[in-house]
């Protein structure tokens, strides 16, 4: 008794391949090269910062739920 074999062929398009080819090179660059960006140094001081409109008369508060801000217009 001969048992009998299915293939099944994926075909893809070529800009889907190259598109999946550009990613496999990406994640091989970053894999292979961690020394792409520079060490970087946290601050000792704190920095604050404040949201507010183009005035600076109406910012964004601070409740104890999150950060609330109102949009009030122009």
């Amino acid at each position: 008794m001969e048992t009998k074999k299915v293939v099944h062929e994926i075909k893809l398009q070529a800009t889907v391949v190259f598109v999946l080819g550009v990613m496999a090179f990406a994640l091989c660059v970053i894999a292979f090269k961690p020394h792409i960006v520079g060490e970087s140094y946290a601050s000792t001081e704190v920095h604050r910062i404040a949201i507010c409109n183009h005035f600076g008369t109406k910012c964004a508060d601070i409740d104890g739920r999150g950060l609330k801000i109102r949009n009030i217009g122009n």
